[in-house]
């Protein structure tokens, strides 16, 4: 039973950390926006706990709510059993370890599940002391609404994804997995003495800093990955409305309104808009507190500076989503932004300025948005 038990606990482990792994991936850039606009830059160490969030709360997932069934696992498994009834646990604990010794009672399942449920929930809290500043009040509490929302998955088939529940759902559940957030609240400073304190960086936020390479790279990452994510959004919110609202048939080929159109308002949305307003600096480098010095919104300099730079780049891939273009277009459009990636990035990491081809033909320097001067 024991093995049975450590077996599961080792693939939900296995699970969590691989697909937490993809899913720190997929909100690296995210991550990088969040930090540099609540604390005024980035930090390693703080996107390094970041991803260690990120995998923990899929493992989460993992160890509450898979493996999935298969669709007509209800049919001949379906489990009605629940407990309602606070620390009846308490009784189990007590039969299951009558007549066996300490260590032989320490390392049963009875025992081993609860704290487990326990320790399952102590990064919760302390991550969101440390990482994200919270209260310990606040850090223990979101602990119970996560558990709580948990145990009602279980209880009703995953939101009646499935005609029966396919977890037990239990009340004690509840209160172990809220205790070790309340514990993990009150340990973060020493759980996670290595990370810095959010107080410190917020209220430094708004000093300038070095205009580094660094930032001008990310600033790039952002804005694709902006005009990228909104051309996606866009064109399934499309494919959305044709299937479920106007019920055509999908088709297998993309037109002009599955791609171009889409990628039409993605570059006027992140790439046009943000060059007209303000200091005419990109979604991206708005991000990373940076800004053309002199300003560039419409201006022809900040035209020249778009279109040598990521909006150059956006546009060939707009021009490359029209539909029916020749193979020999489609393969000098695809030449064309490689070459352009790799020039821009390399231009900014050979370069001490981190000026790069765009500011350097717009005659123009990136500076920190935060200095008056």
């Amino acid at each position: 039973m024991l093995a049975a038990v450590t077996d599961a606990w080792r693939w939900s482990a296995i699970t969590g950390i691989t697909l937490g792994l993809v899913a720190f991936a997929a909100l690296f850039i995210p991550i990088l926006v969040w930090q540099s606009l609540r604390f005024g830059r980035v930090r390693g160490v703080r996107t390094v706990a970041a991803g260690a969030a990120a995998v923990y709360g899929v493992t989460i997932l993992a160890y509450t709510l898979l493996p999935l069934p298969v669709p007509d696992w209800c049919l001949t498994n379906g489990n009605n059993e629940h407990y309602f009834r606070p620390f009846h646990s308490a009784g189990e604990i007590a039969r299951a370890i009558d007549g066996l010794s300490a260590r032989e009672a320490l390392r049963s399942f009875t025992v081993l599940q609860v704290v487990m449920n326990v320790v399952l929930f102590v990064p919760w809290g302390a991550f969101w002391r440390r990482l994200f500043g919270r209260s310990i009040v606040f850090a223990g509490l979101s602990g119970v609404v996560a558990s709580v929302l948990i145990e009602a998955s279980q209880f009703t088939g995953l939101w009646s994804t499935y005609d029966c529940a396919y977890r037990v759902a239990d009340i004690d559940d509840v209160i172990t997995n809220s205790l070790g957030a309340f514990i993990g609240a009150l340990a973060a400073p020493l759980v996670l003495w290595w990370l810095p304190t959010t107080d410190a960086d917020i209220a430094r936020r708004a000093e300038p800093r070095p205009v580094t390479r660094g930032r001008r790279v990310a600033g790039m990452a952002i804005d694709a990955f902006a005009f990228f994510g909104v051309w996606a959004s866009v064109a399934m919110a499309l494919l959305i409305v044709d299937r479920y609202e106007l019920a055509r048939p999908l088709r297998t080929e993309g037109g002009w309104k599955d791609q171009t159109l889409p990628g039409l308002i993605a570059f006027v949305v992140v790439v046009l808009l943000p060059a007209t307003v303000g200091s005419g600096a990109s979604v991206g480098q708005r991000a990373m507190w940076l800004r053309p010095d002199p300003p560039l919104a419409r201006s022809a300099r900040g035209a020249v500076r778009l279109l040598a730079g990521f909006g150059g780049y956006a546009l060939l891939h707009v021009v490359a989503s029209v539909p029916s273009l020749p193979r020999g277009v489609q393969w000098a459009i695809t030449a064309a932004t490689a070459t352009m990636l790799v020039v821009a990035v390399a231009s900014v990491m050979f370069d001490a300025t981190a000026r790069g081809v765009s500011f350097r033909l717009a005659r123009s320097t990136p500076a920190d948005a935060r200095d008056p001067a």
